[in-house]
C-alpha cells in the first residue's frame, strides 16, 4: 500500500514539475512570441489612416493583406490586455474609415499604396489573392465588434466587392490585374487562393459560381511516405495562410481535408530539411521551414518537395510559428529552439523574417503577413479566437457550403481528386485497311480509332491555362490508324475564334493541335531527350498557310510529316501521316506500345489561352509529365 501511494506522489510531483517547466514555461514563452508580432500591428500601423507598413523597413508602402492582419490582430491584443477595447475600436475605425475613402476598383484597392495618403505605389496591382486576406481581417473585427460602426463599414467594404468581374469571363478566379494591361495570371491551382474562392462565393453581391471551387487543380503527389495536395513551389505558407481564419479541423470537400493535408505538408517540409542536413548547416543545426522568405540574395519562394523545390539553406521562422496549431508536439520546442540556438536572429518583433546559418545571414527587417501568420496561428492554438469569430460571419458559411465542407476527417486526398487532370488511359489504334489520302477530308475516317476532347466528359481530359466556355469554344474528335509506315491522325477541332500569328517555334502559343510522344514512357521532361517528341501543327499564319514545328529531340521544322488542314463551319480538319521513323524508338509492331496524347490548345482575340489535352498527368512528379498509353492492334 505504501509502494503504490509513493508511485501515485511520484507521478503527481513529476506531473506538476512538467506543468511548472514545460506547459508553463511554453505559455510564457508563447505569450512573449505573441506580444513581438502583435507589437509590430500596433508600432507600424499610422494611428492616424490606420494603413499598415507592408513591411519594418523605413520607406515600405502600406499593403491591404497587413491591414487584415491588423485588424485580426487588434481583438488578440485586446483579449490579451495589450491594448483596451477602447484603443482597438478607434483603430479598427479609423482603418475602415481610410479603407472607405481609398481609390477601388470594383471594390478592389491597389496591393501596396502610400501610408499617409493612401495613394497607389510601386505600379501596384490589384489582387484576389491580398484582397482575401484583407476582407478575412475586416469580416474578423466586423464581427468582433458586432451591433458598431466598424461592423457596419466592414459590411460594406465586403459586399462592395465585385468577385465575378474577377473571373474575367471564366470559372476561375484572376490572380492580379492593373489599369496598363488588364488581368493576368490566375488561380487554377490549389494555393492559399483557396480562402479567397470560399470568400467569393459567400459574397451577398457578387457571388462566383458554386462549381468554380471544382476548377482549379488540385495535383497530388509523395515525398517519401507523406503524400498530400501539394502547393505548386513547395512554399510552406500556401498551406497555411488560409487556416489563420478558416476553421478546417475535422472538416473536408469532396476532395481533401485540408488541415490534414497541411499536416503533412509540414511533416514533409520538416523531413526534406532533415534528408539534407548534410548540404545546409541550417539544416544540419535541425532548423526547417522552407517558405517564400527574404534571403541572402532577395525574396525568394523557397520550398520543399513535392513542389519546384528550391531550397540554399535559408528558413524562414514563421512558418513554424504557424504551424503550432497543426503539429504543436514538433512546432512549439523547434520554434523556440530557434530562439535559443540562434539569438542573432531574434529583434525588435521576434523572430526576423528568415535567417541561413551557412552564410552567417539574417534578414534585416520584417514581413507584416508573416508576422501575423504567427500572431493568428498562436492564437487559434491558444483559444481558436480568430476562427471563432471569422467563422461565426454568415458569408463565410455560404462560402464553406458551397464548397461543399461537411464534417469529418480525412487523412488522405479523395479519389475525386485524381479526376481533375491526372488521368492513365489508354487508346489502342488499328490497322488500317485502307490507303488514306492527306488532303483533310476526313469522310474516309468512319469506324477509326476515336479520342474525344470535351469538357462534357472529362474523365481524361486536362483543362489547363484557362476556361473551356462550350464545344464551340474548344472541342475535338480525333481518329487514328496505322500501317506499315505511319501512324495517322486525323480531327475535326472546333474553335469559334481562329488566332494564328506566330511563326516556328512559337506557333504552340496560338492555335493549334499538339501531338506528343513518350516513347520510352519515363516522363515527358521537353528536355531535347532522344524519345521525347512533341510537334504542333497550326491551321494557319503569316502567309495565310498551315505550318507544322517540332519540338522534343528536335527543334525545327520536320521534313517528312505529311499533314493537311481544311477551314469547316465553326473550327477546322487536320489530317497527318508521321512517320515511325520520326517517333523515335517506336516500331510498327502489333502491340508495341507507348506514352501518348494530343491537345487543342485554343487562343482568342484577347490573347487569353486555353488547352484540352488527353490523358496526361502534369502533376503527380513535378519536372516530369506523364501520358497515357497508345498501342497498336490488328
Amino acid at each position: 500500500m505504501i509502494v503504490k501511494v509513493l508511485v501515485i506522489l511520484t507521478a503527481f510531483l513529476v506531473g506538476f514539475f512538467y506543468f511548472e517547466n514545460g506547459a508553463q514555461a511554453d505559455e510564457k514563452f508563447l505569450d512573449k512570441v505573441q506580444k513581438e508580432a502583435f507589437d509590430y500591428f500596433w508600432n507600424e500601423t499610422n494611428p492616424k489612416t490606420g494603413f499598415t507598413s507592408n513591411t519594418s523597413e523605413r520607406s515600405s508602402p502600406a499593403s491591404n493583406a497587413a491591414a487584415g492582419f491588423m485588424l485580426s490582430a487588434l481583438p488578440i491584443g485586446i483579449e490579451r490586455g495589450w491594448i483596451t477595447g477602447e484603443e482597438g475600436y478607434e483603430r479598427a475605425l479609423t482603418a475602415l474609415k481610410s479603407f472607405r475613402k481609398i481609390e477601388t476598383f470594383h471594390g478592389f484597392t491597389y496591393h501596396y499604396f502610400n501610408k499617409n495618403t493612401g495613394q497607389r505605389m510601386w505600379a501596384s496591382e490589384v489582387s484576389s489573392i491580398d484582397t482575401g486576406l484583407f476582407l478575412a481581417g475586416v469580416i474578423t473585427i466586423g464581427e468582433y465588434f458586432k451591433g458598431t460602426e466598424v461592423e457596419k463599414l466592414a459590411d460594406e467594404i465586403f459586399k462592395k466587392i465585385d468577385w465575378q468581374w474577377f473571373l474575367d469571363g471564366e470559372n476561375v478566379l484572376q490572380m492580379a490585374w492593373k489599369p496598363e494591361r488588364g488581368f493576368f495570371a490566375r488561380i487554377d491551382v490549389f494555393s492559399e487562393g483557396i480562402l479567397s474562392y470560399i470568400l467569393a462565393m459567400g459574397s451577398p453581391t457578387h457571388p462566383i459560381p458554386a462549381d468554380c471551387w471544382d476548377s482549379f487543380l488540385r495535383p497530388v503527389s509523395k515525398y517519401g511516405d507523406y503524400e498530400l495536395i501539394y502547393a505548386s513551389d513547395g512554399g510552406l505558407f500556401q498551406y497555411l495562410f488560409p487556416l489563420a481564419w478558416l476553421d478546417l479541423v475535422d472538416k473536408h470537400d469532396k476532395y481533401a481535408d485540408y488541415w490534414q493535408n497541411a499536416i503533412v505538408a509540414i511533416k514533409a517540409n520538416r523531413q526534406y530539411c532533415r534528408d539534407n542536413a548534410d548540404k545546409h548547416q541550417t539544416y544540419k543545426m535541425g532548423f526547417w521551414g522552407l517558405s517564400a522568405s527574404l534571403s541572402p540574395r532577395g525574396y525568394k519562394a523557397f520550398g520543399a518537395k513535392p513542389g519546384k523545390n528550391i531550397d540554399d539553406g535559408t528558413v524562414a521562422p514563421y512558418v513554424v510559428g504557424g504551424s503550432i496549431p497543426l503539429t504543436p508536439e514538433i512546432s512549439v520546442k523547434e520554434y523556440r529552439m530557434m530562439y535559443e540556438k540562434n539569438p542573432r536572429a531574434v529583434k525588435k518583433y521576434g523572430l526576423v523574417d528568415a535567417f541561413n546559418i551557412g552564410e552567417n545571414w539574417v534578414s534585416s527587417y520584417y514581413i507584416s503577413i508573416d508576422k501575423g501568420l504567427t500572431l493568428l496561428m498562436i492564437e487559434n492554438y491558444r483559444s481558436g479566437l480568430i476562427w471563432k469569430y471569422f467563422m461565426q460571419n454568415k458569408y463565410v458559411k455560404v462560402g464553406m457550403r458551397k464548397a461543399g465542407f461537411e464534417s469529418g476527417r480525412q487523412y488522405k486526398p479523395s479519389k475525386s481528386v485524381y479526376l481533375a487532370g491526372n488521368p492513365h488511359d489508354s487508346v489502342k489504334v488499328k490497322k488500317l485497311k485502307r490507303q488514306i489520302k492527306i488532303d483533310g477530308d476526313l469522310s474516309e475516317w468512319n469506324g477509326a480509332s476515336l479520342v474525344t476532347l470535351t469538357t462534357k466528359n472529362n474523365k481524361n481530359v486536362e483543362i489547363t491555362h484557362g476556361y473551356v466556355k462550350d464545344d464551340s469554344d474548344a472541342s475535338g474528335t480525333f481518329y487514328l490508324g496505322w500501317d506499315e509506315e505511319n501512324l495517322y491522325i486525323a480531327g475535326k477541332v472546333s474553335d469559334n475564334e481562329l488566332v494564328c500569328t506566330e511563326i516556328n517555334g512559337k506557333i504552340y502559343l496560338d492555335d493549334c493541335v499538339e501531338v506528343f510522344f513518350d516513347v520510352n514512357k519515363n516522363g515527358y521532361y521537353f528536355d531535347k531527350n532522344a524519345y521525347d517528341y512533341q510537334f504542333a501543327v497550326a491551321p494557319y499564319g503569316p502567309g495565310e498557310t498551315s505550318r507544322i514545328w517540332a519540338w522534343g529531340y528536335r527543334n525545327k521544322e520536320p521534313e517528312n510529316i505529311r499533314y493537311a488542314v481544311r477551314f469547316v463551319k465553326g473550327g477546322y480538319t487536320v489530317e497527318m501521316a508521321i512517320p515511325f521513323d520520326e517517333i523515335n524508338g517506336f516500331r510498327p509492331v502489333k502491340g508495341e506500345d507507348t506514352g501518348f496524347s494530343i491537345s487543342i490548345h485554343d487562343r482568342d482575340a484577347n490573347n487569353k489561352t486555353k488547352k484540352l489535352t488527353w490523358s496526361i498527368d502534369s502533376t503527380s512528379q513535378p519536372g516530369k509529365i506523364f501520358f497515357g498509353t497508345l498501342s497498336l492492334v490488328d
